[in-house]
Parts: structure tokens; sequence; C-alpha cells
């Protein structure tokens, strides 16, 4: 259903009390100043009740308000029950939700909700000038209170000698005030795209050279030998042993080096070949402890493959064997195993959307690395899910988590764990206000990339560094970093990522072009789009792209390259379950619906 500059309305000016609204429906929008009202003059406000299957849309000054008393009279506020899958303000004007009263009480609202987004386009009251307030509660099932908890310390501190009146009248801006949370929102599709850089573990099989890999009791004048046997290490490292010396009759072996090869450049396609291969030779060899835990990790390995791909049927697929075959016997027998096959289900909750389901895996893959005694693994699953707990807006948490972990690479020789480190730290400060300083720390972490010579580091590093410039009001140093990022990305999402970045910016800073470099832009971009892999940063780089489109009003001249794209998102996202993209593609498919 739509109001569109409209009113459904019970409202009473006289000294009659406000009559009641039900609505039941699928969805409905409210744009254009549309109102429900069941306001007052004098009297007790009307109540306003509103079930639906999917979304409430406000945008354009809309507005919801059983408010009592508009005239100054002394009646309550009514009362706003709002239940829809999703709450949606678009940002096209500020709307309201308001059961305020004069003399008499605020009424109540509550709503319930998955989500409830846009909120700074929408402010929802329920107040009173001389009576007591009404109260507003919102309530998601979704959203877990304990996860914002922080254990306090026993000892009481003495806080007189360390607070500085840096916020007095004449200190020339000397100081600021913050009132601090969980640190900040949850990452929404309206923000630049950079989506995360998930640390993989691609299992503890030991491989020391690109021909093969030898156990550690064979002298290495003896050359490459066939894999016969398998040895496993009390941490749990799995070698293969062979007495062959002919390198053409070890396939597995180098089946498993090609594949981590092809997977560390980005060509996941041929890494799913070659694994996939290798799990087919390990099905064929006798079932023996050893190879058990060879095709453990080969499959957990496959299945961040196939993610990579977004074919998430197969993805599911190879993780929920790698899991089958890790029995409770030897999960607990090889934690280092453990933690692999745990930090793969982290990586795939977290594309999926699912980022507190990934928080828990990666702490319970961080404590099985504990147990092996891996302290690189260790740190790389808590540095996973520092991502994980900015996504959510625990960005005090995540900020903690990344310097304290940067802290200790620091004293280690250079790694991909470090880099990150040190943009996740930049982008903590970045999200303080100090753009500065996170530029500089991504210099820093771009020249270990650099020395890497990992080209997939260097492009998520020149991408951060561009938003950096950016904030810095450093148009051309922004651009620079996007093309540098672009040209050096290994996977079409982060090339994605950068392009539309760069067009958002080049938007921004010369609206007069942006009709020509969106025309220049859809030729390209639809093929890249196409390969992109359906996954959650995905779907959001995607859908700022329709955002930078829609605010520009850029689809009138050539609409259906944008139609065409909002209906591959929200494909998308309803198959990953994204309550997030879901309600911003439908917000921004019912913006493009009603655009003039």
């Amino acid at each position: 259903s739509q109001l569109n500059d409209s009113s459904l309305t019970v409202n009473s000016q006289g000294q009659g009390v406000g009559g009641d609204i039900s609505v039941v429906g699928e969805s409905l929008f409210l744009q254009e100043g549309a109102t429900i009202d069941a306001a007052t003059a004098s009297s007790d406000g009307g109540n306003i009740r509103i079930d639906l299957e999917e979304v409430l849309l406000l945008s354009d000054q809309s507005e919801i308000t059983a408010t009592a008393g508009i005239a100054g009279g002394n009646g309550d506020g009514g009362n706003i029950d709002i239940n829809a899958e999703f709450v949606l303000a678009a940002p096209a004007g500020l709307n309201f939700i308001t059961a305020n009263a004069f003399e008499g009480n605020g009424g109540n609202i509550t709503i319930t909700t998955t989500a409830l987004l846009g909120e700074q386009f929408l402010e929802i009251s329920a107040s009173s000038q001389f009576g007591l307030d009404g109260t507003i509660s919102i309530n998601s099932p979704d959203l877990d209170p304990a996860n914002a908890l922080v254990e306090l310390p026993a000892n009481f501190v003495d806080a007189s000698d360390q607070i500085v009146n840096a916020c007095a009248v004449d200190r020339q801006e000397t100081g600021r005030f913050v009132m601090t949370g969980r640190g900040g929102l949850p990452t929404t599709p309206s923000r630049h795209p950079s989506g995360s850089f998930v640390l993989p573990d691609l299992g503890p099989l030991g491989m020391q050279s690109p021909a093969g890999m030898q156990s550690p009791a064979v002298s290495e004048s003896h050359g490459l030998q066939e894999a016969h046997s398998f040895t496993v290490a009390a941490n749990g490292q799995v070698f293969f042993v062979s007495d062959a010396s002919d390198p053409a009759t070890n396939p597995l072996e180098r089946l498993l080096w090609q594949g981590r090869q092809a997977y560390q450049q980005g060509d996941y396609g041929q890494a799913a070949t070659l694994w996939a291969q290798g799990v087919a030779l390990l099905a064929e060899s006798p079932r023996e402890e050893m190879g058990v835990l060879a095709q453990v990790s080969l499959l957990s390995n496959l299945a961040l493959a196939y993610h990579h791909l977004g074919e998430w049927e197969q993805a599911q697929s190879a993780f929920m064997a790698s899991q089958q075959q890790l029995t409770p016997e030897l999960s607990a027998a090889y934690p280092r195993l453990r933690g692999q096959v745990l930090n793969t289900q982290a990586t795939l909750q977290l594309a999926q959307g699912a980022a507190p389901a990934a928080i828990e895996s990666w702490q319970q893959a961080a404590d099985a690395y504990a147990e092996a005694g891996n302290e690189a693994e260790y740190l790389q699953a808590l540095l996973n899910q520092t991502q994980a707990l900015r996504s959510l807006g625990f960005l005090h948490r995540a900020q903690a988590g990344a310097t304290e972990i940067s802290a200790v690479l620091d004293e280690q020789p250079a790694s991909a764990a470090q880099v990150i480190a040190l943009q996740q730290v930049a982008t903590g400060w970045q999200a303080q206000g100090d753009a500065a300083q996170a530029y500089a720390i991504l210099q820093e972490a771009l020249g270990i990339a650099q020395s890497l010579n990992q080209s997939g580091l260097i492009s998520t590093v020149q991408l951060h560094l561009g938003h950096a410039a950016q904030a810095q009001g450093n148009v051309t140093q922004a651009l620079a970093h996007y093309q540098a990022a672009g040209a050096r990305a290994v996977t079409p999402l982060t090339q994605f990522q950068a392009q539309v970045s760069q067009f958002a910016l080049q938007v921004h800073q010369d609206p007069t072009r942006a009709s020509a470099l969106w025309a220049e832009l859809i030729a390209p971009l639809q093929p890249q789009m196409q390969a992109l892999p359906a996954s959650r940063d995905g779907v959001y780089a995607q859908l700022y792209l329709v955002q930078t489109v829609l605010a520009a009003d850029l689809a009138a001249a050539t609409p259906q390259p944008l139609l065409e794209l909002l209906t591959t998102v929200s494909q998308q996202a309803q198959a990953l379950q994204d309550a997030t993209a879901v309600a911003y593609t439908v917000g921004y498919q019912a913006t493009n619906h009603h655009r003039p």
C-alpha cells in the first residue's frame, strides 16, 4: 500500500477523543508528506496499530502521529504499535513518529522490527511539555545486549587526578567532549565500500617448497618422494612421507601446493579445481586417520575457494563434509585442525552477514589455536574477529584488539597479518575523526605489503588510503589511490569497490559531469558486476553505487541499468538472508519507483 501526499486520519479538532487506526498488510510506503493521523486538539490522542509482513517506509517528511492537545489541551498522547520486518526512513527529509502531549502525558510508542534503518532521517518522540513523558520501546530479536557489555575492574580508580578541564570557556577548542557507547553504528551500504580482508588458514600441511614437502626425517639429498603415508606432529601438522624419488609420481602434494598458490593470487576457480582433485585422490586412499585429517583440511580450503566464487551451495557442502569428517575424537586430539575448520566457518558466516556468529566462531578458533600452541594462527583468528566486531559497530573493542595485536606483530617478521592489523588500527583512527593519523598508519601498512609483493594486500591498503585521503579533503590524492587499488586488484570485488569509490568522489566533486561519468561507467561495470560473488561485501558495494546514482538523479536518461542492478542485488541479499541489505534494497527500489 502507498500513501503519496495524502492522509489516513481519525483526528479530532474538537472535544472528542481521537479514533483508532489499524493497518494490516504486506508493506506500507508513506511518501511526499503522507500522514497517518490520530491527533487531537484537546482530548486524548487516538491509538495507531500497524502490522506489516515486510516493510514500513517513511520518506519526504512523512508522519505517523497520535499527539494529543495540539491546541493546548490536557489530553494524553495516544499509543502507537508498529510491527514490521523492516522499518526504513529514506534520506529525503526528516520523518516523524510522534505521540506527544501538551498538558497530559505522552503516549507509548512500541516498534518491533528486525531492523530499523535510516534512523538519522526519523524522529521518534513521546514527550509532554507539562506532563509525564511517554515511553519508546524498540524491540529487535536479533539484538544481543550482552555483546555490548564489558566487565569492569574490581578495584575502583580515583579519577580526580585524571580529569583535565579542557572544555572550559576560552580554551580555544583544545579539548573535545565525546560520549562513548559501543563506539559506533553497524556497517551499512551507505558507507564507503571497503569490506573485510579475512586472513585464511589453509591448514597445517607444512609445505616447504613448490615441488613438494619432505618429511623432517628425510635428508634433503634424497630429493622429491612419492607420498605413501602420513605423519602427524604433536602440534597437529600433517606431513606426507614417502620413499620414492620421482617428482612425477607425487601428484597429491603438487595439487596441494598449486592450489595454495592459486588461492593466494586470487585465482579461486583454479584453487577450487586443484583442491577438488586432491580431495578425490585422498578419497581413493585407505581410510586411515592421517588421510582423514588431510581431507578435513582440504575440504575446509575448498569451502573457502567456493565462497570467494559466490558458489554458496558448493561452499556449504564442502564445509559440512569437512565438519562431518572431523569427529569429536579427532577434534579433541588435533586442536590445530579444529582451529582451521572454525576459522573457515567464521569466514563463511561473516561473508553471509552473520557477524555475531562469526565472532563466536573466531573466539573458538583462537581457543583451539592457543591449545595447540600456534601463536601466529591465534593472533590471526583474533585479528579476523576484530573485523566482525567493527562491522557490528563495536569500535572500541575492535580498536583495542587490533592495537594490541599490531604491537605483538610489530616485533615479528613482515606478514599479511601485520598489514591487516595496521589497516584495522587506521580504520579505528579514521572512525574517531583523525584521518591524518589513519593515513600515516596506512602508509606504513602499504610499505609492508609492497615488501611482501602481495597484490591483494596492496590493493586493499590503497583502497583505504583513498578513503583516508578523501576524508582529509585531498581529492587528487584520493583518486590516485583508488586508481592504484583498481590496478592491483586480484579479485573482481576489490576492483569494483575501487571503481565505485572513485566514481562517487568524482560525482560529488563535479555534479555537472555526473551524467557523463555514469554513461561512461555503465558499459565497463556491467561485466564486473556479473563477476562479483554473491557475498555481503559485494552486495554492499553495489548498493553504495545505487545510492550514488539515486542521490545524483542519474538514472532518468538511462533507467534500465539501475533497474537491472536493483533486481540482481535484491536476489543476492535475499539469498544471503542479510536483513540490512534487504531493507536498503527495498528502500532504494521504492525511491527509484517514485522518482519524477
